[in-house]
C-alpha cells in the first residue's frame, strides 16, 4: 500500500470517527457540522499532506464552546440558533438564547470544553499514521529484497 493510499484511507476514516463522535454527543441537531467535515490528501513540494478539515464556520467550537463576547446578536446567528432550537424541540426565543451566550458563553465553554469530538481522533493519528507508514515501507522493502 503507498503512502498515498494509506493517508486516504486514514482520512476516511478520521472523518467518519469524527462524524460518529458528533452524532453521538448530541452536538449535531441539524446534521450541518457532520456533513462539513471532509478531508484532502495533496503534495505539497516532496511530502505528502492529509488535512482533516471542518468546514462550517466555527468549526472549533463543538470542543471548545462559544466564549463571551462584547458583540450583539447577528441575524445569522438568531436563524442559526432558531433551527437548532427547533430541532430540538425548545421554545425559548432564539434572540434571548444569543444574548445569554454573548453575555455569559455557552454552557460548554463554561464547562471548560470537551476533547472528544475531533481532538481525541487528532491524538490518535499522531501515533498511528507513523507505525502504519513504516509498516507499509517495511513491507515494501522486504518485498523488494525478495
Amino acid at each position: 500500500m503507498s503512502i498515498e493510499e494509506i493517508l486516504d484511507d486514514a482520512g476516511q476514516r478520521y472523518v467518519k470517527d469524527i462524524q460518529a463522535n458528533l452524532a453521538s454527543s448530541g452536538t449535531d441537531a441539524t446534521g450541518e457540522t457532520s456533513r462539513s467535515v471532509g478531508y484532502e490528501v495533496r503534495t505539497e513540494g516532496s511530502k505528502l499532506v492529509l488535512e482533516v478539515y471542518g468546514g462550517r464556520p466555527y468549526f472549533p467550537t463543538v470542543e471548545t464552546g462559544s466564549k463571551p463576547s462584547k458583540k450583539k446578536p447577528s441575524p445569522k446567528m438568531i436563524d442559526k440558533i432558531k433551527t437548532w432550537a427547533d430541532v430540538r424541540g425548545i421554545l425559548a426565543s432564539p434572540w434571548a438564547i444569543a444574548k445569554s451566550i454573548l453575555k455569559f458563553g455557552s454552557k460548554l465553554w463554561q464547562r471548560g470544553g470537551r476533547r472528544d469530538i475531533y481532538s481525541n481522533v487528532a491524538e490518535k493519528s499522531f501515533y498511528e499514521l507513523p507505525r502504519m507508514i513504516a509498516e507499509a515501507q517495511n513491507k515494501k522493502l522486504v518485498d523488494d529484497i525478495r
